[in-house]
């Protein structure tokens, strides 16, 4: 078995992966951090938020229902009071704003019926054939230090695809959104790169609407990856890189610590 195929198997463990493993290797969400705004984040461990704790009970609902076991749910309707307080103290929530409750969980499981609800969606998504959590590690652009992620799904037809929760309501501002605040072109890029696949993202918006009938929905938004959003994907990882060499890299050429931003008004 080879080193890196000991290590890809490491990775499977999410302990691992998202804590023993962060040191050894870029991933998307520390490579996004690398900009002329915000390389001085590269390394600081991201504050956990509502958005992303529910983003991965809605992941984990779609992917992995034999772990919602380790989501604590509240079973109250807001963050207040002595039993919630308690309840955040029982199961080390130290941010209060960060737990889940009740309805979240039920708009997890709605959001997951109104993705599931298209034959086509999920044939692609629920197939025994495909891969899922799948890591992979490997080197980018001649980079030394290697690169990491974790696909969400693999199809049979060798698709990666990113299951995404959003607080968008439509697919325009899903794809202007990932583009300019989240550097889901980088995200797009690394993966691909990766894996030697093509990608996409399949995004379910959090806004519940309703039918004339009354019955409920989600919107789902079904993102292919274009071969411009790669290349614009790559050109930030090459600035990326560029960044980590001048202030972070073992021959770095400048103390973080003295540095200044220089605008003229």
């Amino acid at each position: 078995m080879s080193k890196n195929k000991k290590e890809i198997d490491k990775l499977r463990d999410d302990e691992y992966y998202y804590n023993g493993s962060k040191d050894k290797y870029f991933n998307t969400s520390e490579v996004k951090k690398l900009k002329v705004d915000t390389y001085k984040q590269f390394g600081v461990p991201m504050d956990s938020s509502h958005a992303f704790e529910f983003g991965k009970l809605f992941h984990t609902m779609v992917l992995e229902k034999d772990k919602l076991n380790l989501f604590p749910i509240y079973e109250g309707k807001t963050r207040s009071g002595k039993e919630f307080v308690k309840f955040c103290e029982d199961n080390n929530i130290e941010d209060k704003k960060t737990a889940l409750l009740i309805a979240d969980y039920e708009k997890a499981e709605e959001m997951t019926v109104s993705l599931l609800r298209n034959p086509i969606l999920r044939d692609e998504i629920m197939s025994d054939s495909n891969l899922y959590e799948e890591p992979m590690i490997g080197e980018i652009q001649g980079h030394e230090k290697l690169f990491k992620c974790k696909a969400d799904i693999i199809t049979k037809k060798g698709l990666i695809i990113d299951l995404k929760s959003t607080a968008c309501v439509s697919i325009d501002q899903f794809v202007r959104k990932g583009t300019y605040d989240l550097g889901y072109d980088v995200q797009a890029y690394i993966y691909s790169t990766l894996f030697n696949k093509p990608f996409k993202f399949i995004a379910v918006s959090k806004t519940k609407r309703f039918y004339k009938d009354g019955d409920f929905y989600y919107d789902v938004f079904n993102c292919s990856v274009s071969d411009e959003t790669i290349l614009r994907g790559k050109q930030k990882v090459t600035q990326a890189l560029e960044l980590w060499e001048q202030w972070h890299g073992p021959n770095k050429l400048y103390d973080m610590k003295e540095s200044y931003y220089n605008q003229s008004f």
